[in-house]
């Protein structure tokens, strides 16, 4: 008697068109997460479209600022003379996926370039973290390589000059050649002495401006040496006070004229110590006669 071989056919035939459904899902089937080359780098990086309104800056209050002790941290840079890469994993991004920023700093009166000025990169828009921060080369020019599609923030600062101001840019609609003019400053820079001689680190310098109501307080470092940020060129009351809400003794105030592109020292004499009769020292904010050791 023949044995009935229905179900063996049955069963050869569901597998069959199951193995069909699966290799047509494979073959035809939509992308999954895990696929790389659908990455939305504008979504990863928390950055709007480019239509969307820029975050408007807040009101700035009295700028207030201490002078850079040697030896500080913060940023690592990169070379002054190769490019700069970022920390951002792009390893799943094909080669023509990613962009260089190619960047070109100069002096905006004399058009030199700007050697040792150093480019700041973010995330756009918003207070998101700096990607990169990197010095420019002695022709004034400097790189930062494979960066995604994206919108990032950049400025430039650089000493003895105002810091320019942030500006957005979106990779490579907006191209990825960029060039940055920096307007020359003018700065204050010496150190508080007593009458001995001696460094003092008490009080701060109070500056001010009659012309646009700028107010300026700049604290010494703890060896009682001073800097100021990049100031306008003109004139400035500058006065030594004890603490933020009192008054400049007698003496211990002036104007001075600043020239933007010039660092003016100043010599800080305060009413503390016992004066030298050797040296005639008396209070009193004056320029300085020689570079501040």
């Amino acid at each position: 008697m023949k044995s009935w071989r229905g179900p063996r056919v049955v069963f050869g035939l569901a597998l069959a068109t199951l193995s069909l459904i699966y290799f047509v899902t494979l073959v035809w089937g939509p992308d999954g997460e895990g696929n790389s080359s659908g990455k939305n780098y504008l979504k990863e990086l928390g950055d709007p479209p480019k239509a969307a309104s820029p975050v408007e800056p807040e009101e700035e209050g009295d700028k207030e600022v201490s002078a850079p002790l040697q030896g500080g941290t913060g940023t690592r840079f990169g070379s002054p003379s190769g490019p700069s890469s970022t920390a951002l994993n792009t390893s799943a991004l094909r080669p023509d996926e990613l962009y260089n920023m190619l960047f070109s700093v100069r002096d905006a009166e004399s058009h030199r370039p700007l050697a040792g000025a150093t480019v700041h990169v973010a995330k756009a828009p918003g207070n998101g973290h700096v990607l990169a921060s990197f010095r420019i080369n002695a022709e004034g020019r400097g790189k930062l390589h494979r960066l995604p599609r994206a919108q990032y923030r950049y400025w430039v600062e650089a000493p003895g000059y105002h810091s320019s101001n942030p500006r957005s840019a979106e990779l490579p609609l907006d191209g990825t050649r960029f060039e940055v003019q920096l307007k020359p400053a003018a700065q204050l820079a010496g150190a508080f002495e007593g009458l001995d001689g001696e460094l003092r680190k008490q009080g701060v310098l109070h500056l001010s401006r009659a012309a646009d109501s700028q107010v300026v307080i700049v604290r010494p470092n703890e060896y009682g040496r001073f800097a100021s940020p990049a100031l306008d060129g003109g004139d400035w009351s500058v006065a030594w006070i004890p603490h933020t809400r009192a008054q400049p003794a007698p003496g211990m105030s002036t104007m001075l004229e600043l020239s933007a592109g010039k660092c003016t020292l100043l010599e800080v004499v305060l009413p503390e110590g016992i004066a030298d009769p050797r040296h005639k020292r008396r209070p009193g904010i004056r320029r300085a006669i020689a570079a501040v050791q």
